[in-house]
């Protein structure tokens, strides 16, 4: 359960906003309470010069995580002991709504919940058959646009972009977003499910529950594991699991407290043994991917 905690209703609205988990979900399995202090600073500087990358230290003494994005113009502490995070924001960046969420909210959260045995990767997760599939890549290879295209096709929803996962006999993907964050170039795409809108830039986030009432779950068995990449045809082919397990630690997020990063890396190496994993190259013919897929249901 995430309790969050500001000095501005403006910069709260963007977290809520951004924030892609539901904010009133049955509490029955509800492990741990996180506490987010976050604070923003009145300053008025211009942002045309500010930079996205991300720097972050742990601090062993403490154990505390340090973050810092902007160059400094975002501080986010993750205190573990506490299982809280402080983080205090110059007003020049809230501008940078579409990313915020992530920033303050899912990379400290991701860092708090390995402590349940809840280890993040950047993914989107869809089932098919009573069987998960993980499509997992960085920003802006396709995690969305899949989602989008195999729910057209009768898949379930997992997660768009972002899983947990944990093991209990199997293992398990958590999501259970009822947000998506859309490029335009997805929302043309799917525009008769979704109606036209004017272009924008940057990312929009709808509602997936009103398109998709009865095709949202909040998490499934996983049975294979998908590194995607766009491509003009789509092909599917084996990884073993060395490269896998590099290739999850990369979109794993961070690995900062040594007995908790220890933990994220032999889950990894259990997952990359136990379950199949294929690089995926994919088009936009759904209809044709769906096709490809089959292979995994063999």
């Amino acid at each position: 359960m995430v309790h969050l905690h500001s000095n501005d209703d403006v910069l709260l609205g963007i977290l809520i906003d951004q924030f892609l988990y539901p904010q009133n979900r049955n509490n029955i399995n509800v492990k741990d309470a996180f506490h987010f202090y976050i604070d923003l600073e009145k300053n008025e500087a211009d942002t045309k010069n500010l930079h996205g990358e991300m720097q972050y230290k742990y601090d062993k003494d403490t154990s505390i995580l340090n973050l810092s994005y902007l160059e400094g113009a975002i501080n986010v502490k993750v205190n573990y002991s506490q299982k809280s995070v402080y983080a205090s924001v110059s007003k020049r960046v809230l501008p940078f709504k579409a990313v915020l969420g992530n920033w303050i909210l899912t990379i400290p959260f991701s860092e708090l919940v390995k402590m349940h045995g809840l280890f993040f990767i950047h993914s989107a997760c869809l089932e098919y058959k009573g069987k998960a599939v993980l499509f997992a890549g960085k920003s802006m290879q396709g995690k969305t646009t899949i989602s989008m295209g195999l729910l057209s096709m009768g898949w379930d929803l997992i997660s768009d972009d972002e899983a947990f996962l944990y093991e209990n006999d199997y293992f398990h993907a958590v999501g259970g977003t009822e947000k998506a964050k859309l490029t335009f170039e997805t929302w043309n795409m799917f525009s008769e499910l979704l109606g036209e809108t004017r272009e924008f830039k940057g990312k929009k986030i709808i509602d997936l529950k009103k398109f998709f009432p009865d095709r949202i779950k909040e998490e499934g068995v996983i049975g294979a594991v998908c590194f995607i990449k766009p491509c003009k045809r789509d092909k599917i082919k084996e990884v073993k699991p060395i490269d896998a397990f590099e290739r999850l630690l990369s979109i794993a997020y961070l690995n900062s407290h040594p007995e908790i990063s220890y933990k994220n890396f032999e889950f990894l190496s259990r997952l990359v043994n136990k379950i199949n994993c294929y690089d995926l190259e994919f088009n936009t013919d759904f209809k044709a991917l769906h096709s490809v897929l089959q292979i995994l249901y063999k």
